[in-house]
């Protein structure tokens, strides 16, 4: 069947064991809007290989070029399916890359979302060894900048998760206005400390304005069940219900 295959070079063949592991429980997610890992097997050279289901579509700041500006019903909808399937990973333990949550990285088809996989953690630590557990590269941010920080794996949750919904507010905002936010736009304070510069057209309602400003906020970053909770978001869970 049809698939596709990641190369991951690897730093410290001792890693292997890890990864390995890494790998086989990220094979037992299963999720509508995640492509789902089908293999995974030590290559020559240091490298690891990762197979991936292949899913048909196109990425979704294609189709934001060709019929953006979307209505807020529809750039909701997206929203909302990349906030269930980040709840969903995160649920079972593992993580998204911010950066495969950007439209570029996203592909659509029908309506329907697909993230291209959970990040795989043990490829991300600077010793590759399960016994450094306390220091990893923190995720890429929305810049695609890198750093490595010494925290508890708690801590790195919460970045990596501030990271992936500031990441969903930026790909909302271009459903919204048909461009990408520039730095200034989503760097700005949110609403404890000033609101996102948000253009004025199209217009928005205030629900979605206040949403775009916690999303983007740097300062006061939401957890998924917050979220879940926001008025704006909330509201379509309850006409889908």
């Amino acid at each position: 069947r049809p698939c596709g295959v990641r190369v991951h070079h690897m730093d410290c063949k001792a890693s292997v064991e890890h990864v390995s592991r890494e790998c086989e429980s990220l094979k037992q997610l299963r999720h509508t809007g995640l492509v789902s890992m089908v293999d995974s097997f030590q290559h020559e050279h240091g490298s690891f290989i990762t197979v991936w289901e292949s899913f048909a579509g196109e990425p979704l700041d294609s189709y934001l070029l060709r019929y953006g500006p979307l209505s807020e019903k529809e750039a909701r909808g997206l929203v909302l399916q990349l906030f269930s399937i980040l709840r969903f990973v995160e649920s079972r333990g593992h993580q998204l890359d911010c950066q495969d949550l950007r439209p570029s990285r996203l592909t659509f088809r029908g309506g329907e979302l697909k993230v291209a996989g959970p990040a795989i953690l043990s490829l991300r630590s600077p010793d590759n060894n399960v016994q450094a557990s306390s220091r990893r590269t923190a995720p890429l941010d929305s810049y695609g900048s890198a750093e490595t920080l010494e925290m508890e794996d708690d801590a790195i949750d919460s970045v990596a998760t501030s990271a992936a919904i500031r990441s969903i507010g930026m790909t909302l905002f271009q459903a919204l206005f048909g461009r990408w936010p520039d730095a200034s736009e989503a760097t700005a304070l949110g609403a404890g400390g000033g609101c996102v510069p948000i253009p004025e057209q199209p217009r928005v309602s205030a629900e979605c304005r206040e949403c775009l400003c916690r999303l983007l906020d740097r300062d006061h970053c939401w957890t998924v069940q917050e979220a879940f909770a926001d008025p704006f978001i909330a509201q379509f869970r309850r006409v889908r219900n």
